[in-house]
């Protein structure tokens, strides 16, 4: 067997283990990135800094000025200044970072607070990023395991320089203006608690209403007028009862009346049959001028006559009933005693509501006036203390003019170009190195399993290397003989191979869009969760 192999060959090799090589690829790349996952993550935060000369001195006295030094002297002294030993020790007692060096013995808690200074000057830069003559533009910028703690310690540096520059610049300016600046903040704060004083005084008492036109004697006064008036109403009501029960006892509730009962409804019809033949018979004698001895008018006169005789017949059968009904006077009167009933219920029950308010608010007027003084007290306090700052803002304006005149007298000029930054993600370790590292790690260990395993396999693939191992000539070959049970196994295998890898193909694509995708906050709480188990 020849042990040099073409790279024809190895490529060969490699398609026809492709599963195996994929499968070691993905495995080493799956542990490379769960374990850079158990990696402590560094979060670095900056800012942009400008120091600018002033210009107009710079051109009216040139570098010579007292103050002005030359470019690099000026970076290499504000590099100095920004990181040195006093800086750093603000830095930790504004910020309280050797908090967990309290109770430990003196000289363990000096080595230790040693130990943090140079931490921090270790893990803080001060680099110049552009200069034009007399401008410098400088990135401050910290890296730790606290992105918070980065942003504070980042901002502290800025801040502390700036006030330094400041304050030696013209001490007398930026020390009147920080002044009326801490006066103006007391001055809110003292105008703040007088107006929640005042807010809370009238929520605590709202019934009072403070601030409304209708005071408490107002609205005391309003209640007693409309008691009056409804008690007038209450007694013109009840007057009004009593008249109309007066008159009801002078009206009975029942009255007789008289009737005839019986056949009334015979005797109804008869009367109109009467009335109709009667005139039937002036018909005949006024329109046709029938004599009375005519045999028509006869036949009339005698039927007439019958329908009489019967109508005697019928009312004798009648006869005459008395019977009570309503008085309608008496209704009458009824109906206008429930109304008035009614009406007075009504405004009873408004004159009970009207005594309950003036009671409440007589009970409310009594401690009015000690109310009503100390709400004038807090109104008045919170007007004061309006006033107060009003003017203070005023002379905060006028000193920060003054301190800008002079500040533009002065030989150096501080701005933050941008703000300390947040960081949402680590910067070290760079995950994305670590992948490609993993990536091509588990690329040449797969290969290399290949080359190895080709290695140790001394079986014979081509005739040539019979030959040339015997030295003698080939005269045939035979094929590899594969039953179908062992296609089917060989079969299996690759499906069983190509299922693995595709496993660990999503497996490894989900860990890469954990650490690449997913949202920062759910990022931190993994890394929590990481190093709770760690």
């Amino acid at each position: 067997m020849s042990s040099q192999r073409s790279l024809r060959e190895i490529a060969d090799l490699i398609l026809a283990r492709k599963y195996l090589v994929a499968g070691i690829t993905l495995s080493i790349f799956l542990v490379v990135m769960v374990a850079s996952a158990f990696l402590p993550g560094r979060y670095e935060s900056f800012t942009r800094v400008r120091v600018t000369e002033n210009k107009a001195l710079w051109q009216a006295y040139g570098k010579d000025l007292a103050g002005v030094r030359h470019a690099t002297e000026r970076v290499r002294a504000i590099h100095e200044e920004i990181l040195s030993r006093s800086t750093m020790e603000g830095l930790i007692r504004d910020l309280n970072l050797d908090r967990d060096l309290n109770g430990l013995p003196e000289r363990e808690r000096l080595e230790r607070r040693e130990a943090l200074i140079r931490r921090l000057l270790e893990n803080t830069k001060v680099e110049l990023t552009e200069t034009n003559r007399n401008e410098f533009v400088f990135r401050i910028s910290h890296t730790c395991p606290d992105p918070a703690r980065a942003q504070k310690i980042v901002s502290r540096l800025s801040t502390d320089y700036r006030n330094r520059q400041y304050s030696t610049q013209k001490d007398a300016a930026a020390r009147a203006l920080q002044s009326i600046r801490a006066e103006v903040a007391a001055a809110r704060e003292e105008q703040k608690a007088a107006a929640d004083a005042l807010a809370s005084f009238e929520e605590e008492h709202h019934d009072y209403r403070f601030g409304q036109p209708d005071t408490i004697p107002d609205r005391l006064a309003a209640e007693q007028e409309k008691r009056k008036t409804t008690e007038i109403e209450v007694r013109a009501l009840e007057r009004q009862l009593a008249d109309i029960r007066t008159q009801m006892k002078d009206e009975p509730e029942w009255t007789e009346i008289t009737e005839k009962v019986g056949n009334e409804m015979t005797v109804d019809r008869i009367k109109q049959e009467i009335r109709d033949a009667e005139r039937e018979l002036h018909v005949l004698k006024q329109v046709h001028n029938y004599t009375d001895e005519h045999p028509k008018v006869i036949a009339q006169r005698e039927f007439i006559e019958k329908l009489r005789k019967d109508l005697g017949a019928e009312e004798k059968k009648l006869r005459t009933v008395k019977k009570k009904v309503p008085n309608p006077m008496f209704q009458q009167l009824k109906s206008s005693e429930m109304d008035v009933l009614s009406a007075l219920t009504v405004k009873r029950d408004l004159l009970e509501e009207y005594v309950r308010r003036e009671r409440r608010l007589e009970a409310l007027a009594r401690a009015w006036p000690e109310l009503s003084r100390r709400w004038e007290d807090l109104r008045d306090r919170k007007a004061a203390a309006r006033a107060k700052l009003e003017k203070l803002l005023e002379k905060e304006q006028a000193a920060k003019a003054n301190w800008q005149a002079k500040m533009a007298e002065s030989a150096i000029v501080f701005e933050v170009l941008d703000p300390p930054v947040f960081p949402l993600r680590p910067s070290s370790p760079n995950r994305i190195l670590v992948a490609l590292a993993g990536l091509l790690l588990g690329l040449g260990v797969g290969v290399g399993s290949v080359l190895v395993l080709d290695g140790l396999d001394h079986s014979f693939r081509y005739t040539e290397e019979v030959a040339a191992m015997l030295d003698v000539p080939v005269l045939g070959s035979i094929a590899a003989i594969e039953t179908l049970a062992e296609r089917a196994a060989a079969r299996r295998r690759k499906r069983l191979a190509a299922v693995a890898v595709a496993a660990l193909a999503l497996l490894s694509g989900g860990v890469v869009f954990l650490e690449f995708g997913v949202d920062h906050r759910i990022h931190a709480l993994l890394r929590g969760a990481i190093d709770l188990v760690r």
